[in-house]
């Protein structure tokens, strides 16, 4: 993410020093700075997708107040670039499936006392998908985006 000093690529590179759980999808970051630095295709996405839930909300959510419904309907629609951007660490993207992604299982080199191993690991991203999705989850809930799906 542009703005963002702890990116990798960007003006003073990478996590900060010690931390081993450093991420390149930025799964794992606060949806309000992605939604404040969101352009271009990916602000007019979440603009989309925010329109596109509103009424169902509205309908079949009435008791939730409109400043919050508001808040919860960016949240989501950010969070789904989120996801969209950490799945492709994992899997790739509909345009390039291969490339650029990690996959679901990353080797990692590390040094111990001298002696030198690989270490193999579940993608991260994967842990942020997740995370992700079930808080997509627990807004669609909430504000009933999906009537009939889930009867009280």
């Amino acid at each position: 993410m542009a703005e963002n000093d702890f990116a990798e690529g960007n003006a003073g590179g990478g996590a900060p020093e010690l931390n081993t759980n450093a991420e390149i999808h930025g799964g794992f970051a606060d949806w309000r700075k992605v939604y404040d630095r969101l352009e271009g295709a990916d602000r007019a996405r979440v603009d989309r997708l925010i329109e596109s839930m509103r009424e169902t909300a509205i309908e079949h959510a009435p008791e939730v107040s409109a400043e919050r419904r508001e808040r919860l309907l960016k949240e989501k629609a950010t969070l789904s670039v989120m996801n969209t951007r950490a799945m492709a660490d994992t899997i790739g993207t509909p345009e390039d499936p291969v490339g650029g992604a990690r996959g679901f299982v990353i080797e990692e080199d590390r040094e111990h006392a001298g002696e030198h191993y690989t270490v193999h690991k579940a993608n991260p991203a994967l842990g942020a998908s997740t995370a992700i999705a079930a808080r997509q989850r627990m807004i669609a809930e909430e504000l009933r985006l999906w009537p009939g799906f889930r009867e009280e």
